[in-house]
């Protein structure tokens, strides 16, 4: 009696999570974009504060706030991996290659 209950409860909570599977790749489907930028295509997500994605397994890009046109993220990688604004980076870039061409 109690292997049979088992075993129904077992087909309903597999049934369930194969249901929830398919309701999370359309749902991911959903609210995902690519757009063309570049040479390169950009995915585009929706995340609403205290949402996060994670990148390669190690560096995770949270959404802290959003106020008004301003978001702030948060950003948990590990040390060896750089993380800088783009505005920063293309000045160090430029640096970098200025000071190669001496």
């Amino acid at each position: 009696m109690r292997n049979e209950l088992l075993e129904k409860y077992y087909h309903v909570l597999k049934m369930r999570m194969s249901k929830l599977s398919s309701y999370i790749q359309r749902a991911s489907r959903r609210r995902s974009t690519y757009i063309k930028e570049k040479e390169f295509e950009m995915l585009v997500l929706s995340r609403k504060p205290d949402e996060s994605i994670i990148i390669g397994r190690t560096v995770e890009v949270r959404v802290c706030k959003v106020k008004g046109n301003q978001v702030t993220l948060g950003i948990t990688a590990p040390a060896d991996v750089t993380v800088n604004r783009k505005e920063i980076q293309d000045a160090i870039d430029k640096q970098k290659e200025e000071t190669s061409k001496l």
